[in-house]
Protein backbone atom coordinates (compact mmCIF):
# COMPACT_ATOMS: atom_id res chain seq x y z
CA UNK A 1 0.00 0.00 0.00
CA UNK A 2 1.32 3.67 -1.19
CA UNK A 3 2.59 5.10 2.30
CA UNK A 4 1.81 8.81 1.74
CA UNK A 5 -2.30 9.20 2.26
CA UNK A 6 -2.62 11.29 -0.41
CA UNK A 7 -1.78 8.68 -2.81
CA UNK A 8 -3.89 6.22 -1.44
CA UNK A 9 -7.27 5.32 -2.59
CA UNK A 10 -10.26 5.71 -0.47
CA UNK A 11 -13.48 4.01 -2.15
CA UNK A 12 -16.91 3.87 -0.32
CA UNK A 13 -19.39 1.00 -0.81
CA UNK A 14 -22.98 1.74 -0.92
CA UNK A 15 -25.04 -0.83 -0.95
CA UNK A 16 -29.15 0.05 -1.77
CA UNK A 17 -32.68 -1.08 -2.42
CA UNK A 18 -35.25 1.34 -3.09
CA UNK A 19 -33.55 4.17 -1.40
CA UNK A 20 -34.45 6.93 -4.28
CA UNK A 21 -35.86 9.31 -1.56
CA UNK A 22 -32.55 9.50 0.15
CA UNK A 23 -29.71 7.78 -1.47
CA UNK A 24 -28.59 11.10 -3.44
CA UNK A 25 -28.34 13.26 0.26
CA UNK A 26 -26.13 10.21 1.38
CA UNK A 27 -23.74 10.41 -1.18
CA UNK A 28 -23.23 14.26 -1.30
CA UNK A 29 -22.84 14.47 2.09
CA UNK A 30 -19.62 12.10 2.03
CA UNK A 31 -16.45 14.13 2.05
CA UNK A 32 -15.08 13.96 -1.20
CA UNK A 33 -11.23 15.32 0.46
CA UNK A 34 -11.38 11.56 1.95
CA UNK A 35 -13.16 9.83 -0.52
CA UNK A 36 -12.06 9.42 -4.06
CA UNK A 37 -14.82 7.11 -5.16
CA UNK A 38 -18.27 6.52 -4.29
CA UNK A 39 -20.01 3.33 -5.75
CA UNK A 40 -23.92 2.58 -5.08
CA UNK A 41 -25.01 -0.99 -5.23
CA UNK A 42 -28.14 -1.04 -6.62
CA UNK A 43 -29.22 -4.23 -5.88
CA UNK A 44 -32.56 -4.62 -7.27
CA UNK A 45 -34.18 -1.77 -6.60
CA UNK A 46 -37.40 -0.88 -8.15
CA UNK A 47 -37.69 2.68 -7.73
CA UNK A 48 -34.85 5.18 -9.30
CA UNK A 49 -32.55 4.52 -6.84
CA UNK A 50 -29.69 4.00 -9.27
CA UNK A 51 -30.35 6.99 -11.21
CA UNK A 52 -30.49 9.17 -8.22
CA UNK A 53 -27.08 7.87 -7.23
CA UNK A 54 -25.14 8.34 -10.68
CA UNK A 55 -26.84 11.77 -10.28
CA UNK A 56 -25.62 12.67 -6.83
CA UNK A 57 -21.95 12.03 -8.78
CA UNK A 58 -21.81 8.18 -7.31
CA UNK A 59 -20.52 5.56 -9.52
CA UNK A 60 -23.84 2.62 -10.07
CA UNK A 61 -23.30 -1.27 -10.28
CA UNK A 62 -25.80 -3.19 -10.57
CA UNK A 63 -26.65 -6.45 -8.39
CA UNK A 64 -29.82 -7.41 -9.10
CA UNK A 65 -29.44 -10.46 -6.66
CA UNK A 66 -31.01 -9.13 -3.95
CA UNK A 67 -29.19 -9.83 -0.37
CA UNK A 68 -26.68 -7.22 1.67
CA UNK A 69 -23.85 -9.30 1.40
CA UNK A 70 -24.46 -10.12 -2.18
CA UNK A 71 -24.11 -6.09 -2.64
CA UNK A 72 -21.15 -5.51 -0.50
CA UNK A 73 -19.33 -8.50 -2.35
CA UNK A 74 -19.99 -6.68 -6.01
CA UNK A 75 -19.61 -3.16 -4.34
CA UNK A 76 -15.78 -5.08 -3.40
CA UNK A 77 -15.28 -6.62 -6.81
CA UNK A 78 -15.80 -3.25 -8.11
CA UNK A 79 -13.41 -1.22 -5.47
CA UNK A 80 -10.90 -3.92 -6.40
CA UNK A 81 -10.76 -3.82 -9.88
CA UNK A 82 -10.66 0.47 -9.50
CA UNK A 83 -7.87 -0.13 -7.59
CA UNK A 84 -8.97 0.84 -4.11
CA UNK A 85 -6.58 0.82 -1.30
CA UNK A 86 -8.74 1.29 1.79
CA UNK A 87 -12.55 -0.14 1.10
CA UNK A 88 -15.06 1.61 3.58
CA UNK A 89 -19.03 0.62 3.57
CA UNK A 90 -22.11 2.89 4.60
CA UNK A 91 -26.13 2.34 4.49
CA UNK A 92 -27.99 3.51 1.86
CA UNK A 93 -30.93 4.35 4.19
CA UNK A 94 -28.96 7.83 5.71
CA UNK A 95 -28.41 5.64 8.68
CA UNK A 96 -24.61 6.14 9.27
CA UNK A 97 -22.80 9.53 9.31
CA UNK A 98 -20.27 9.87 6.16
CA UNK A 99 -18.83 12.82 7.98
CA UNK A 100 -16.89 10.91 10.48
CA UNK A 101 -15.05 8.70 7.42
CA UNK A 102 -11.69 10.75 8.38
CA UNK A 103 -12.14 9.09 11.52
CA UNK A 104 -12.47 5.76 10.38
CA UNK A 105 -10.07 6.07 7.42
CA UNK A 106 -7.11 7.80 8.62
CA UNK A 107 -5.24 5.31 11.50
CA UNK A 108 -5.57 3.08 8.17
CA UNK A 109 -3.68 5.85 6.21
CA UNK A 110 -1.19 6.19 8.80
CA UNK A 111 -0.49 2.62 9.22
CA UNK A 112 -1.91 2.23 12.51
CA UNK A 113 -4.45 -0.49 12.10
CA UNK A 114 -5.24 -2.83 9.05
CA UNK A 115 -9.56 -2.80 9.93
CA UNK A 116 -11.32 -0.03 11.42
CA UNK A 117 -15.15 -0.67 12.72
CA UNK A 118 -17.60 2.21 13.21
CA UNK A 119 -20.36 2.50 15.79
CA UNK A 120 -23.36 4.57 15.59
CA UNK A 121 -23.51 4.00 19.77
CA UNK A 122 -20.72 4.44 21.03
CA UNK A 123 -20.22 7.80 22.70
CA UNK A 124 -23.83 9.33 22.95
CA UNK A 125 -26.62 6.86 22.33
CA UNK A 126 -29.57 7.35 21.62
CA UNK A 127 -32.17 6.75 24.53
CA UNK A 128 -35.41 4.31 23.95
CA UNK A 129 -38.17 4.83 26.34
CA UNK A 130 -38.04 3.10 29.75
CA UNK A 131 -40.30 1.00 29.07
CA UNK A 132 -38.54 -0.43 25.80
CA UNK A 133 -35.12 -1.11 27.72
CA UNK A 134 -37.04 -2.80 30.35
CA UNK A 135 -39.11 -4.85 27.68
CA UNK A 136 -35.73 -5.78 26.43
CA UNK A 137 -34.01 -7.22 29.57
CA UNK A 138 -37.03 -8.90 30.57
CA UNK A 139 -37.23 -10.43 27.52
CA UNK A 140 -33.76 -11.50 27.46
CA UNK A 141 -33.64 -12.90 30.71
CA UNK A 142 -36.86 -15.08 29.92
CA UNK A 143 -34.80 -16.22 27.38
CA UNK A 144 -31.92 -17.33 29.21
CA UNK A 145 -34.27 -19.12 31.49
CA UNK A 146 -36.27 -21.03 28.45
CA UNK A 147 -32.61 -22.09 26.77
CA UNK A 148 -31.01 -23.15 30.05
CA UNK A 149 -34.18 -25.41 31.29
CA UNK A 150 -34.30 -26.71 27.42
CA UNK A 151 -30.51 -27.80 27.76
CA UNK A 152 -31.02 -29.32 30.89
CA UNK A 153 -33.79 -31.07 29.95
CA UNK A 154 -31.86 -32.49 26.87
CA UNK A 155 -28.85 -33.72 28.39
CA UNK A 156 -29.91 -34.24 31.80
CA UNK A 157 -28.44 -32.17 34.60
CA UNK A 158 -25.44 -31.64 33.51
CA UNK A 159 -24.04 -27.85 33.98
CA UNK A 160 -21.80 -26.21 31.05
Amino acid sequence: MPEHPASIMVCLIIPALNEAEVIAEVVRSVPRTVVNQIIVVDNGSTDATAQAAKNAGAIVVSQPTRGYGRACRAGMNAAVEAGADIVAFIDGDGSDCPEFMNELVRPIQENRFDFVIGSRTRGTRELAPIFHNAALIVGSIFAKRRIGSYLRWLWGAVCF
